[in-house]
């Protein structure tokens, strides 16, 4: 076994010999799985789609974080068995 870079990869499929029948979707399939991507995306466009990504990300982080089962607001002072009971629930 040997370990190749990305570059010796890509020199040694072309060859003859041993091969993959992949269509160009599996290949595509293959480098979004190993978070690979073309020299093109380090383009204006890809920084700025990476960057809108990663902000979106973020923002969603924070959404879900501000809007989690709050902590209840008053605790109890009931005790069930020398232990803390269960705050009143909706409707209860």
């Amino acid at each position: 076994m040997t370990v190749l870079g990305y570059n010796a990869l890509l020199d040694r499929l072309p060859k003859p010999g041993p091969s993959v029948p992949w269509s160009p979707e599996d290949w595509d399939a293959f480098g979004r799985r190993l978070n690979l991507y073309r020299a093109d995306e380090d383009s204006p466009e890809g920084l700025a789609r990476r960057a809108g990504a990663a902000a979106v990300d973020a923002y969603r982080g924070r959404y879900l974080d501000a809007h989690a089962d709050p902590p209840p607001l008053v605790a109890t002072g009931v005790r069930v068995d020398a232990s803390p009971g269960a705050p009143p629930g909706p409707g209860r």
